[in-house]
């Protein structure tokens, strides 16, 4: 009973944020994306949570809404991060869904994946584009490689104080000053260095081998970590929530056959 009150909640969480992202966008003078931190990272909370959505309403009529309405929200962003992750979600659900095996995943997610991340990356298009991520992450590691440690990093927490005065000193800013490194990855290796990177991808290696039977779960778990890569969902708290909430679904079914939770009996 829990872990479906989880999954429906997960799911809501999806479908109420595509409704007010859709509204969002259809009133000029809102504020877009403030809801969950802006809107590169609203489209990435939608796709994130969708497999959830899909997973619990069984109805295909209420699955196609779903994915309509996760669709334009996502594109109205016109993020190349939101809608790069909810490509990706939308992939691994389908190929799953048909049995495919993780080799054959892997080769093709290769074959379509790289070319797209290009095109999204150096395509002249204003929205897609990395909004000069690129640039900032080369000032704050050539700062990094003079006085920080590689295998332990700068120290965690340090990154929110020092990022904003190495672009304020090198003259180098996207839309202003980076709080986060807007890739959590490279955060963690800037704070943590190389042992605090490899731990978490060590984690990740662990959490996806477990989610691998539960196609929604591994669908799941893809976009939270592809939103990692050019966004910053772990500093977010309604992000970290909703990741939160997957781990404890993958760890408390990952094992279990069909996702089924058992109860032992006397």
């Amino acid at each position: 009973v829990m872990a479906a009150s989880v999954e429906l909640y997960l799911g809501l969480v999806s479908i109420l944020s595509s409704v007010y992202t859709i509204y969002q966008y259809s009133t000029p003078a809102h504020e877009r994306g403030a809801f969950s931190g802006n809107a590169s990272m609203n489209a990435c909370l939608i796709a994130s949570t969708m497999p959830f959505a899909l997973h619990y309403f069984k109805n295909q009529w209420v699955r196609c809404l779903i994915l309509l309405l996760s669709t334009i929200a996502c594109l109205m962003t016109k993020t190349s991060n939101g809608i790069g992750v909810f490509l990706v979600v939308c992939a691994v659900l389908e190929m799953r869904t048909r049995g495919c095996g993780f080799k054959y995943m892997v080769i093709r997610g290769m074959a379509v994946g790289i070319p797209l991340c290009l095109a999204l990356a150096y395509l002249p298009i204003e929205w897609l584009s990395s909004s000069g991520r690129m640039g900032v992450w080369k000032v704050l590691f050539a700062w990094w490689d003079i006085n920080c440690s590689p295998f332990f990093g700068c120290g965690i927490g340090t990154g929110v104080s020092l990022f904003p005065t190495i672009q304020q000193m090198t003259g180098k800013t996207a839309a202003g000053y980076y709080l986060w490194a807007h890739s959590d990855y490279l955060q963690i290796l800037w704070e943590s260095g190389v042992v605090g990177l490899v731990s978490a991808l060590i984690a990740l290696v662990y959490l996806t081998r477990k989610a691998w039977p539960h196609h929604y779960l591994f669908a799941a778990l893809a976009g939270f970590a592809f939103s990692g890569i050019g966004n910053y969902p772990l500093r977010l708290p309604i992000h970290m929530a909703a990741l939160t909430l997957t781990v404890w679904l993958i760890l408390k079914k990952g094992d279990t056959p069909n996702g089924k939770i058992h109860q032992e009996t006397s």
